[in-house]
């Protein structure tokens, strides 16, 4: 699950030479989606605002 974050998160962002999507720090974007155990959507927040 960890290096599927990864793939989905990180590794795109860096090869877009982005450093304010793909992480959580400070600064950044923030677009979350949060999902149940079992991968039902639960929330979703764009640009730091809880859409859903």
């Amino acid at each position: 699950m960890d290096e599927a974050i990864r793939m989905s998160t990180t590794y795109p962002a860096n090869l877009l030479g982005r450093s304010d999507i793909g992480n959580l720090n400070t600064g950044s974007m923030a677009n979350v989606i949060v999902f149940t155990d079992d991968f039902k959507l639960e929330h979703v927040i764009f640009k730091g605002e809880l859409r859903y």
